[in-house]
């Protein structure tokens, strides 16, 4: 990249219309909580759904990779396969979706940053944090 411009956000610059962001940013707690439970129900739940993806692999059939190493597919096939455990498997799981979700709050608070005095931004931990109705109203007259 020598002698090439320096790259930037496609957020950089004058923006083309009046932008609002509206960042739901629960409490790490919170997520925390949210992705267990997420990551122990498609364990539990997931297995015959990633059973017919084996089958279908073995079969010939072309399985899109965004499916094939979505979260919980992955994990729950090598499960299939007697590499891991229903805890183990799990365990990836919760990981995974841990990475994923730190990804993007990262992606987020960037956002968030580089809109900074160019966008209307509300950040809540929570949808019962927002009154929307009233929020946009406020938005609209503003």
């Amino acid at each position: 990249l020598a002698g090439a411009p320096d790259r930037s956000s496609v957020w950089g610059g004058d923006l083309r219309y009046d932008t609002i962001m509206l960042f739901l940013r629960p409490r790490r707690e919170a997520l925390s909580a949210a992705i267990s439970r997420r990551s122990e129900r498609i364990a539990r739940d997931g297995l015959e759904e990633a059973a017919k993806l084996r089958e279908m692999a073995e079969a010939g059939a072309c399985i899109n990779a965004s499916v094939r190493d979505s979260i919980g597919v992955r994990e729950l096939i090598e499960h299939l396969e007697g590499k891991t455990t229903t805890e183990e498997a799990e365990n990836q799981i919760t990981t995974r979706t841990r990475q994923l979700a730190r990804r993007q709050v990262r992606w987020f608070d960037n956002l968030a940053r580089t809109l900074k005095g160019r966008a209307i931004i509300r950040v809540a931990e929570s949808p019962a944090d927002i009154d929307l109705t009233n929020y946009i109203h406020d938005i609209i007259e503003a």
